[in-house]
């Protein structure tokens, strides 16, 4: 009943602080027409989506260190500089980049269903689509769009909370894979896909 509670709370909040970020996003784009925060914003849209139709588990990390990671992670976007920064490469360029990249998370995300959620756990294990090719591959959707929207906008104050928001996410993977290898199947598939994140290096 309380891991039920729990659920409801994170998912509620999570509602919450996505409208709040859409607004953001809607009142920025209506000063800058910046087309990439619309993006950025679908983006964001797809995990909200997930997150509130996620599948309850019972075997999850509620350390501190797990749930410090896993909120700031989540909703680092609070932080965000909306507003428009220098353009390291082209806005157009930037954009394909982020859509691809979107489409990426699509797909993972679909072939990962209702097995997305915030906190650490064991949901069950995917190994088909990307995830044949990284074992994070949703991160990676991430990273690239992420980046991508960086070097479009770029700022000093967003590249150094990008450089934070994967600190974290690197340990989200940690305690993440430490309770997705305690199943043998996923011990098993680790062996299998080496890279955690970025292919041949990460």
């Amino acid at each position: 009943m309380k891991i039920f509670k729990l659920d409801i709370v994170l998912k509620v909040f999570t509602l919450i602080a996505f409208f709040f970020f859409a607004y953001n996003i809607f009142d920025s784009f209506t000063n800058n027409h910046n087309k990439l925060l619309l993006l950025l914003l679908f983006g964001e849209a797809i995990t909200m989506i997930l997150v509130i139709f996620s599948k309850s588990a019972s075997n999850r990390n509620f350390s501190l260190i797990s749930i410090v990671l896993t909120l700031s992670a989540t909703f680092y976007f609070f932080f965000i500089n909306l507003n428009v920064g220098v353009a390291i490469i082209q806005p157009s360029t930037s954009g394909i980049i982020m859509f691809f990249a979107v489409i990426w998370q699509i797909v993972s995300k679909i072939c990962l269903g209702r097995n997305f959620g915030l906190l650490p756990a064991y949901r069950g294990i995917v190994t088909y689509g990307p995830y044949r090719i990284v074992r994070h591959p949703i991160y990676l959707g991430y990273f690239i769009m992420h980046m991508s929207f960086l070097l479009g906008n770029f700022s000093i104050y967003n590249a150094l909370l990008y450089t934070l928001l994967y600190a974290l996410q690197f340990g989200r993977i940690f305690y993440e894979e430490k309770i997705l290898q305690e199943n043998e199947e996923y011990a098993h598939y680790m062996k299998k896909v080496k890279y955690r994140f970025i292919p041949f290096l990460v």
